[in-house]
């Protein structure tokens, strides 16, 4: 804080944060706005994979000539969001928008194994085809996309859900909850025993039962990764 601390470093000069971190306190509660991330990727382009995902149900056997993402600027220009390779780290590939993109229509998400499968032919030979533009008159995690096909046919979605659309939710908790454990092997009965002690947990004498499922589908996901 201050001339040379860390919010002039790293954000607007012209900027009071210290005013903004204590607006409303102890009446307002920023974990009521917090979203979540339904891939893990970079926030950033949690609406480009599932769209890409979605044009690509929609496309059939058609592939794409060329695919341009315009994006708001700050996004577009954020660091490591225009890399289109080569590969060798997960932290190359969950910032860059091409990466995300191409994995996004090739395996219709953006998984956790892909986003660390550097040699995938699916998706390298896609990313030369994607164009990210910066788009003044895209908002913020609202990216539009265009997808040409080999067909002759043009697609295209944009991202008009907002940040309501990734709060957190029971139901969205519920969801997100299944599908890691199943991505990283934990069975179902593992899973559906987590919720179940989260959902009781304000009725429990204490926090033990919901520990002890954590620590159980924690130990499945280590030894389904030990055994891959």
């Amino acid at each position: 804080h201050g001339g040379a601390g860390f919010y002039r470093a790293f954000a607007d000069l012209g900027t009071d944060y210290g005013k903004r971190l204590t607006e409303a306190l102890g009446s307002h509660y920023e974990f009521t706005t917090v979203t979540y991330k339904e891939f893990p990727a970079c926030q950033f382009l949690r609406g480009l994979i599932r769209g890409m995902s979605i044009l690509r149900e929609r496309a059939g056997k058609a592939r794409p000539a060329s695919i341009e993402i315009r994006m708001h600027p700050f996004e577009a220009d954020f660091i490591g969001v225009r890399y289109s390779g080569p590969f060798t780290s997960p932290a190359q590939t969950v910032m860059s928008a091409p990466f995300c993109a191409a994995l996004g229509w090739a395996e219709r998400t953006a998984s956790f194994a892909g986003l660390r499968n550097f040699g995938e032919r699916a998706v390298l030979e896609l990313i030369p085809k994607i164009r990210i533009i910066s788009d003044e008159a895209r908002r913020r995690y609202e990216p539009h996309l265009r997808v040409a096909l080999d067909d002759g046919a043009v697609l295209e979605w944009e991202d008009a859900s907002g940040a309501a659309a990734y709060q957190i939710t029971w139901k969205a908790a519920v969801s997100m909850t299944h599908r890691l454990c199943d991505e990283v092997g934990v069975p179902q009965s593992l899973a559906d025993a987590l919720i179940a002690r989260a959902a009781e947990a304000e009725k429990l004498p204490g926090i033990g039962p919901l520990v002890d499922a954590v620590c159980a589908a924690t130990a499945a996901a280590r030894a389904e990764t030990a055994t891959a």
